[in-house]
């Protein structure tokens, strides 16, 4: 059966790479040439063996738009066209296109159209990937959302039931960027049948749970999203080809006690029968350091080693070329406005946010799908939220970790980025005196174990262990915070111990000048 895509879930950038592989699948042996995004002198694609033989190619991703609006902006390329005096142009666009649409065209580009056969429209795309099927596998986002899928989620009884929006999956589809997180969690998932994807808040793990579920249900699974593991086992037949997505299986703070009672042991029983069934998988999501924090709590969590099957999302997991595609697709697909939009390509300003150590998907969504308000300062705007990351680490701060776990993030803003392990400790205890509290060495351990992944690497060198901050941007909302909160500021500067926190603590302007106006 012929593929019937609209392209609508493609960027302008997405549909460029899918016409370039299937153009190298139907002229055999030719190599097209891509080229970064920009001013493309009427260039996407290039074919070069010998000047003879130059082969030129435009993509209009024209998908929501008519012919009147393609023949304008050809008319536009044509100077361009006669300036390169190229041989062969191949006109490609995502538009549905008639007989007469494509005489007109090939009239408003003679000669440098050879052929209505030089130019492609939606049929004739689609007709190539059913063509070239292998092409149409590997795009991710083209398949997901392909006609077939989306019928499939309509007609599923179950998959609504479980409280998964068609609407809300399709958007994310298009936003979503295929990285190494989605390829080591469905290794897993082959390999195990489950999957533990942590992570810290904003990061991907629930985006990344949903782009896989969809995949399975893709592949003919019944999607079930549960909320406690009792109900996954009334739902479980190993017979069938079935999908469990337990979403924060320890809740959004395990201080809450999510699990009911035996819940633990349900769900290590529950793993152990999916990774012996044959069509099973069970995907379950938490924030790595809630996890720690329940390995603390439940003592079969803690014994069983049932977390071993874990996919770790981390910033570091998305390359440069992953962050700029994130930020053109929430550009591309949001109703960002175009003074926005302006503002983030003058003096080539989409660079600074890719390359921010703050950068953050939720950041990037809050800032083009939330927060799309015109506004003229939009750049700086977006720069103070990846500054001033409070939206990120607030909530988790305040109410998802321990008191003993605060401390020790706070003490830790006044200290070298890698401390030993002993000097924090120490630093803890001198600025928990000056608060006339106490933390015995148990409670310590506890909150380290709780804090780590998420808020802190703990690193062995040698006989050694270091501690430092797992993100840049928890420093930066732990030095905010203590500008913003004078009970805690003040207690910690008379508390200061080493020589290095009284300067850290001084380098902090936003503290300095708190500091000075009221404690000075």
């Amino acid at each position: 059966m012929v593929p019937d895509y609209d392209f609508t879930s493609l960027s302008s950038y997405d549909f460029e790479l899918l016409t370039r592989d299937l153009l190298q699948k139907e002229l055999k042996d030719k190599t097209f040439e891509s080229f970064k995004s920009g001013r493309d002198g009427g260039i996407d694609l290039r074919y070069s063996a010998n000047r003879a033989s130059t082969i030129i190619v435009q993509c209009k991703h024209y998908a929501k738009s008519t012919f009147t609006n393609l023949t304008t902006e050809l008319k536009k390329e044509l100077p361009k066209i006669e300036k390169m005096n190229v041989k062969r142009y191949v006109l490609v666009t995502s538009l549905g296109l008639t007989p007469a649409n494509k005489d007109s065209i090939l009239k408003l580009l003679d000669p440098y159209i050879l052929t209505t056969g030089d130019i492609y429209g939606k049929d004739d795309i689609n007709n190539l990937l059913g063509k070239f099927p292998e092409v149409e596998r590997s795009n991710f986002k083209l398949w997901l959302t392909s006609a077939t899928v989306m019928e499939r989620i309509i007609h599923s009884d179950v998959y609504n039931k479980s409280d998964i929006e068609l609407d809300l999956i399709i958007q994310k589809i298009k936003f979503y960027v295929q990285n190494n997180s989605y390829l080591q969690a469905k290794k897993i998932l082959t390999e195990a049948n489950y999957c533990i994807i942590a992570g810290a808040p904003g990061i991907g793990k629930t985006t990344l749970a949903e782009m896989l579920l969809v995949d399975y249900l893709a592949h003919e699974y019944e999607i079930f999203k549960v909320s406690n593991i009792e109900e996954a086992y009334r739902l479980y037949n190993p017979e069938k080809k079935q999908a469990f997505y337990y979403d924060d299986f320890l809740g959004q703070t395990s201080l809450d006690r999510k699990l009911n009672n035996n819940e633990d042991e349900g769900i290590i029983k529950f793993i152990k029968s999916v990774r012996k069934a044959q069509h099973t998988k069970f995907i379950l999501t938490t924030r790595e350091y809630i996890l720690n924090q329940a390995k603390i709590i439940y003592e079969k969590l803690a014994t069983s080693n049932f977390d071993e099957m874990k996919c770790i999302i981390q910033l570091s997991n998305y390359t440069s070329f992953n962050k700029a595609e994130i930020l053109y697709n929430h550009l591309y697909f949001s109703e960002t406005p175009a003074l926005n939009k302006q503002k983030i390509l003058e003096n080539k300003n989409y660079l600074k946010i890719i390359n921010h150590q703050n950068y953050s998907p939720r950041i990037i969504e809050w800032m083009t799908v939330v927060n799309n308000k015109e506004d003229k300062d939009y750049f700086k705007t977006f720069i103070h939220h990846l500054d001033n990351p409070h939206r990120l680490w607030q909530h988790a701060f305040e109410y998802q970790i321990s008191e003993v776990a605060q401390r020790i993030l706070i003490v830790l803003s006044t200290l070298s980025p890698n401390v030993l392990l002993e000097d924090l400790q120490f630093a803890l205890q001198t600025y928990d005196s000056s608060r006339h509290l106490v933390s015995s060495p148990s409670d310590f351990r506890k909150a380290l174990h709780q804090l780590e992944g998420n808020f802190i690497r703990v690193i062995k060198v040698k006989e050694e262990t270091i501690i430092a901050y797992s993100n840049p941007s928890i420093r930066d909302f732990i030095e905010n915070y203590l500008a913003e909160n004078l009970h805690e500021l003040r207690p910690l500067c008379e508390s200061l111990y080493f020589f290095d926190q009284c300067i850290t603590l001084w380098n902090n302007t936003a503290c300095t000048t708190v500091i000075k106006k009221t404690i000075v």
